[in-house]
């Protein structure tokens, strides 16, 4: 997948996230992601210098556009034993792509996916992870208005069908 991610470039710029490269991305997603990390930030999460790892095949993917960058994912690679097996991962984070160029968002998730003999995580998720996560796991918090828990929301849900079941079969027996 890797080489015929670079072949997509041919239709918008599609590339690896490069040590030469890696600042410019971590100035994107200063200014699209987070404004309260600092583009050195983003460069020492994406590349850590841990002791004994060999080195990451890339710092993630990116798209340009005109030679802009429009969108990106960052990808932190390590090796860890795992019940004694040695076992290559692959940390997704700070994935943005820019609004006017999200339908391109699915690439880069292929090409970070499609790299072989590596295990994904994603231990940095972004806030709409983190509400739905808390959606899940409490089922019954009612923060007023519409932010309520899963078992408002198909109560309500529920308490709607069986109103217009019940209007249906009024109106079926009446006719």
């Amino acid at each position: 997948l890797l080489q015929r991610a670079g072949n997509w470039g041919n239709v918008m710029g599609f590339e690896s996230i490069t040590a030469e490269s890696l600042p410019a991305f971590a100035a994107f997603l200063h200014r699209h992601l987070d404004g309260t990390r600092s583009p050195q930030a983003f460069v020492d999460g994406l590349a850590p210098r841990w002791a004994g790892q060999p080195p990451a095949p890339n710092h993630g993917f990116m798209l340009r556009e005109a030679g802009e960058i429009v969108g990106g994912i960052g990808a932190i690679y390590a090796t860890r034993q795992i019940h004694g097996e040695s076992m290559s991962t692959c940390n997704i984070t700070g994935w943005c792509v820019l609004d006017s160029h999200r339908q391109q968002s699915m690439r880069l998730a292929m090409a970070i996916t499609g790299q072989p003999g590596l295990h994904f995580t994603d231990f940095s998720p972004t806030k709409v992870v983190a509400d739905a996560w808390d959606f899940i796991v409490d089922p019954f918090y009612d923060n007023g208005g519409i932010d309520k828990g899963a078992f408002w929301q198909i109560s309500q849900s529920l308490g709607r069908v069986a109103i217009g079941f019940s209007f249906a079969a009024v109106i079926g027996v009446a006719l």
